[in-house]
């Protein structure tokens, strides 16, 4: 629900956008499923405020912040009591919802970690990975669909900068959830 970024917008615009957000989440009262797809463990939080957020505060707009902000990560059991607490949530508001995992093979644009970038990524995505298996093995009506595993079966995925994956290979998973998704139906 954290909308990602540090960019400054109206008042107006982000009540827009919460009202915009508020009406999707409305919609899991209803809904047959819910795809959850897992992200980043790298999360900040503004201790003077008691703001916690997704991005890394570099804009240098923000420099004033840096030395009141810390980095949290988040372990292998604390992505599974968060998750299961969340997947609890909707059972909450609708038991008969059904959940989808994913891991997200994006790559964040900025780390805050000790290591390197591709060690911080793959750090973080085998962390979700694993308790996502955990959490589909452990729940019932909870599944996982391999997105991050199809877009690491090849390089040519990718588009040149190495952060966003192609729109063909998007196409070619999200048919591939569909017809999952109806064979799960029948």
């Amino acid at each position: 629900m954290d909308l990602c970024g540090l960019i400054p917008v109206t008042k107006r615009r982000f009540l827009e956008r919460r009202h915009e957000i508020f009406e999707v989440c409305q919609q899991l009262a209803t809904a047959d499923a819910c795809v959850i797809t897992l992200g980043q463990t790298e999360s900040f939080k503004l201790r003077s405020r008691g703001l916690h957020f997704g991005a890394a505060p570099v804009n240098l707009d923000l420099r004033s912040y840096w030395s009141d902000t810390f980095r949290i990560v988040a372990d292998h059991r604390s992505i599974v009591h968060d998750m299961t607490d969340s997947i609890n949530l909707i059972r909450r508001v609708n038991p008969s919802c059904r959940v989808i995992l994913s891991v997200s093979p994006v790559p964040a644009t900025r780390y805050w970690y000790p290591e390197s970038g591709l060690r911080a990524y793959w750090i973080s995505k085998f962390a979700l990975w694993s308790a996502a298996q955990e959490i589909s093995a452990t729940l019932d009506e909870v599944h996982y669909f391999p997105s991050f595993e199809a877009v690491h079966l090849s390089d040519e995925v990718w588009e040149a900068d190495r952060v966003h994956v192609r729109d063909a290979t998007v196409q070619r998973i999200v048919s591939a959830f569909i017809d999952a998704n109806v064979a799960l139906n029948n």
